[in-house]
């Protein structure tokens, strides 16, 4: 009994210390398996920190990347704004640049094509003196030019040999382009002169010059008395105060190919005019004496002219026939009507009426556009040279339309 005792009591105890060693390792493994439960609790805690700062930091950077992209299209914006902006700003000051270049340019051709208040008394003065005895004509015109031009350029009078001064050889030729015709033709074909007229002006020295206007028929009117080809004219003329001029002009019936025995420049025919001009204040003087070899013609012309108001220009021109008991007075008056629109008139009477020509004028008168635009036509209406009567005498004059027109540009090369 007591061995079995001593046996139970030794399974006994050999049963708890293997209960608690079997507990202890219980109580180890438990505890390895808590370690290990909070190693993966840590590492679950960790790796959920590290996922929620891994998503924390992608969000922080994406919203970073967003406030930049943001900031980067605002700042894209704002330059394209401001870009469009100068461009606006560049296109408004171009457009405002361009608009004032245009407006200049406006003004330059107004100013061009409109003529000055002293150009206007020239012009006005130019047309008293063509219409003096020569038919009007592209040279009595390149004259006035010429005149103009020197006036511009402040030329003072000097002695006779100062003045001559070779010009530079651009400026020695200048020419025009010009059309004539009757107004009579607009209403019947042919009962007039319709033709285009080519005019060329040599001018190397300063006062002396060269020019001829060739005439080119444009219908089949034929005048066996008068319808000259061509005319021409050359001399000094200057135009200061107290100084002379001699020129030499024909404007008979040349031809290009004349009949023969006929001459081609009939040069005894025309005319050689010595005048002297001057000037007292505010009235101009000319005087002119005209010879024409082959009929022995002398002409004396004595003129005195003045402007009223600074806008109408008039002159009383006595023309005395030296071989004739006879004198015609001519009352001449012009004026521009507005910028480039010009009106003249000429009014004659005779110290003999008996002796007075088929050919001789009672009046006169012309109206037309002049431009100093470059190539811009200058217009002109006028029955100056006509054989005109008033309406109280008997004889019958030409009318209205027997006038000529005539459209002219002037051309330099």
């Amino acid at each position: 009994m007591a061995q079995a005792r001593a046996t139970l009591a030794s399974l006994a105890q050999k049963l708890q210390r293997v209960g608690q060693l079997k507990l202890t390792q219980s109580q180890e493994a438990l505890y390895s398996l808590n370690n290990q439960l909070q190693q993966k609790q840590n590492d679950l805690n960790r790796s959920i920190l590290a996922h929620r700062e891994e998503k924390e930091a992608a969000l922080l950077l994406r919203q970073q990347r967003e406030e930049q992209t943001k900031k980067a299209e605002e700042q894209r914006r704002e330059a394209q704004r401001q870009r469009l902006a100068q461009e606006e700003a560049k296109r408004n000051k171009e457009a405002l640049l361009q608009a004032q270049k245009e407006k200049a340019e406006q003004e330059r051709l107004a100013q061009q094509a409109a003529l000055t208040q002293q150009e206007k008394i020239e012009e006005l003065q130019a047309m008293d003196t063509t219409e003096d005895e020569q038919p009007a004509d592209e040279s009595a015109d390149f004259l006035a030019s010429l005149r103009r031009e020197e006036q511009a350029q402040g030329i003072k009078a000097k002695s006779f040999w100062d003045n001559l001064t070779f010009k530079d050889p651009q400026k020695w030729l200048t020419g025009s382009l010009g059309y004539a015709t009757t107004l009579r033709n607009l209403e019947t074909l042919n009962s007039g002169r319709e033709a285009l007229k080519v005019g060329l002006n040599l001018n190397p020295i300063s006062y002396f010059f060269a020019s001829t206007t060739m005439s080119f028929d444009l219908n089949s009117y034929e005048n066996i008395y008068y319808q000259p080809d061509f005319s021409y004219s050359f001399g000094y003329s200057d135009w200061h105060p107290n100084t002379f001029s001699l020129v030499y002009s024909n404007y008979m019936d040349n031809k290009f190919f004349p009949e023969e025995g006929k001459s081609r420049f009939n040069f005894q025919s025309g005319t050689w005019d010595l005048g002297y001009h001057n000037k007292f204040d505010a009235i101009s003087f000319n005087a002119n004496f005209k010879y024409v070899p082959q009929k022995r013609s002398k002409r004396l012309y004595l003129k005195a002219g003045t402007t009223l108001a600074d806008t109408v220009v008039t002159s009383l021109q006595v023309k005395h026939y030296v071989d004739e008991e006879q004198n015609r007075i001519r009352l001449s008056a012009k004026t521009f009507l507005s910028d480039n629109l010009f009106i003249s008139g000429s009014a004659y009477t005779y110290t003999d009426s008996d002796k007075q020509k088929p050919l001789d004028p009672d009046y006169a008168y012309s109206i037309g556009w002049k431009s100093k635009k470059p190539f811009a036509p200058s217009i002109t209406y006028s029955n100056y040279y006509m054989p005109t009567r008033w309406g109280w005498k008997e004889e019958e004059g030409p009318h209205f339309k027997d006038g000529v027109l005539s459209v002219n540009f002037s051309l330099k090369f």
